[in-house]
C-alpha cells in the first residue's frame, strides 16, 4: 500500500516453457510488464510481454509470452499447451512488474493486489536420441 508499483520475482521449480501468465485481482494494477530468464540466477533478464492499458478499466487478466517478433530467439520454443497455445519462452525465473494502481485506499494511497497468480506452461521438451550401435563388451 502506498507505492504505485509492485515486483514479483517467481523462481519455477525446473525449466519450463511459459506461454502466459494468468492474473487475478484484489486491487487491479493497469499495466504489467513480464521479464524472463532462462538462467536459475543472475541479472540477465529479457521482455517477455506486457499490457499495458488504456484506462483505469483496462485491466489485464492474462499476458501473452513470446520473444521479440514471436520468432526462435534465444529463450523461445514451442511445445503444445491444452489451452491451444504454440509458442512461449524458456524460463527458470520470471520477474513481474505491477505498475499503475486503479484503487486509492481510504487515506488516499495508491493499492496493487493481486488474488492469485497462475502460469500457462509445459515442461521443456527435451529430444532423447538413442545410439543406433550396440555397445560391445571387449
Amino acid at each position: 500500500m502506498g507505492r504505485t508499483d509492485a515486483l514479483i520475482d517467481v523462481a519455477l521449480a525446473s525449466t519450463a516453457l511459459v506461454h502466459a501468465l494468468q492474473l487475478s485481482w484484489e486491487y487491479p494494477a493497469r499495466d504489467v510488464l513480464v521479464l524472463y530468464s532462462a538462467e536459475g540466477a543472475g541479472e540477465e533478464w529479457e521482455l517477455g510481454g506486457m499490457h499495458v492499458g488504456s484506462s483505469a478499466a483496462d485491466i489485464a487478466s492474462q499476458v501473452a509470452l513470446t520473444t521479440a517478433c514471436d520468432q526462435r530467439a534465444k529463450g523461445s520454443e514451442r511445445c503444445a499447451s491444452p489451452h491451444g497455445s504454440t509458442s512461449g519462452v524458456l524460463a527458470r525465473r520470471l520477474r513481474v512488474l505491477l505498475a499503475n494502481a486503479t484503487m486509492l485506499s481510504s487515506a488516499g494511497l495508491p493499492l496493487i493486489g493481486l488474488r492469485s497468480l497462475s502460469l500457462d506452461a509445459c515442461d521443456y521438451p527435451r529430444a532423447t536420441v538413442t545410439a543406433a550401435a550396440q555397445l560391445v563388451r571387449v
